[in-house]
């Protein structure tokens, strides 16, 4: 602010007086007095104002401690003490906020009344509007709304709630000189997927940094799930086979590189549990499967040996198989491996790598 403006009540370019800089603020209506019983929070639109004003220093920061001279609007003076900047919380009637700072504010402590100037919010690019008698300042995809109505003796005057924030408490990033920027909204499983699946506390904290209004209530997200997953323990004790031939048996399918004259290119092998004895069979379609291990098992019953179990891991010819057997009645259990759990049909698997 110029420290040697014209004096509104005389004309006269203001000097100093007693050490004391003169400057003449055309500020405050002389319709308000200090008996209006005016929300502290309320900043009264001033076109005449040369900057703005507080009569209080909450929330002030980056201040210079000065002696001016303020000549208001009935002729009163007063000294500002403090010029600086105050970091605010716009609360507009319709429930939106969002962070302004205001530059060049200064401190009047007998001042009875907040002053945003207007005409210092011209100079940083907004423009002046209004809807019906509300008055609004515009800039880009901000809009400031006066919506405060306070009776004077004569009408009313047009006010914004600003609500000082103190320290570092911001809840969205600040911008300078007059510069507002609306705090968006985001949903918290959105922004937890853009931040990397980072963790909810994490989640909320960085948006709120960023300026964001983290809303929505935080859902169990299935990729964390899947990646926090793990293998169900396998047991890592023998806890002993089947004492009696051909009760259990282990199957599997191995592909094989190469393709046989026949056209054979599947390689079944089934491994008795208490023997370890081995039948290999090489197969042109893994659906083959299924005949041939029914022989199999037709074949031991000839020589009194009924197969109870049947260890297979979960492909589809497998449940083919299980399918077929129920059909002929041949009274087996099907014991089926998981997914990515070869350990749990360890014994042919391992007999498929010694016979290579």
């Amino acid at each position: 602010m110029r420290k040697n403006q014209y004096n509104q009540a005389d004309g006269n370019q203001g000097g100093t007086r007693n050490g004391i800089a003169g400057s003449a603020a055309d500020v405050v209506l002389t319709t308000m007095t200090a008996n209006d019983g005016i929300d502290s929070k309320i900043w009264i639109g001033d076109s005449g104002a040369s900057c703005h004003y507080c009569n209080s220093e909450e929330g002030l920061h980056n201040y210079t401690t000065i002696l001016e001279e303020i000549t208001v609007g009935n002729g009163n003076k007063m000294l500002a003490k403090k010029v600086g900047s105050l970091r605010c919380m716009v609360q507009q009637k319709n429930g939106e906020k969002f962070v302004i700072v205001l530059k060049d504010v200064k401190f009047v402590p007998e001042l009875w009344v907040n002053l945003f100037s207007i005409s210092k919010a011209l100079k940083n690019g907004f423009n002046l509007g209004n809807e019906d008698v509300v008055m609004k300042l515009m800039k880009g995809n901000t809009t400031l709304y006066f919506d405060r109505m306070l009776k004077t003796k004569n009408g009313f005057v047009s006010g914004i709630k600003l609500l000082p924030i103190l320290g570092n408490n911001i809840a969205a990033t600040a911008v300078e000189a007059d510069k507002v920027k609306p705090k968006f909204k985001i949903n918290i499983n959105n922004l937890h997927k853009i931040l990397g699946h980072c963790g909810e506390v994490a989640t909320r904290m960085t948006g709120k940094s960023f300026g964001y209004d983290v809303v929505g209530d935080y859902m169990t997200c299935e990729a964390c799930s899947v990646a926090k997953a793990r293998q169900k323990n396998i047991n890592k004790d023998w806890k002993g086979g089947s004492i009696t031939p051909g009760e259990r048996l282990y199957a599997d399918i191995s592909s094989i590189k190469g393709e046989s004259y026949g056209g054979l290119k599947f390689w079944a092998l089934v491994v008795d549990d208490y023997s370890g004895y081995c039948w290999s069979y090489f197969l042109k379609r893994k659906s083959d499967l299924t005949s041939t291990l029914i022989g199999l098992l037709d074949e031991l019953k000839t020589v009194n040996k009924t197969v109870k179990f049947l260890r297979l891991d979960d492909a589809g010819e497998n449940f083919a198989l299980e399918k077929a057997c129920k059909q002929h009645h041949l009274g087996l259990q099907f014991e089926f491996s998981g997914p990515r759990t070869p350990q749990r049909n360890g014994m042919v698997e391992r007999k498929f790598r010694n016979l290579y």
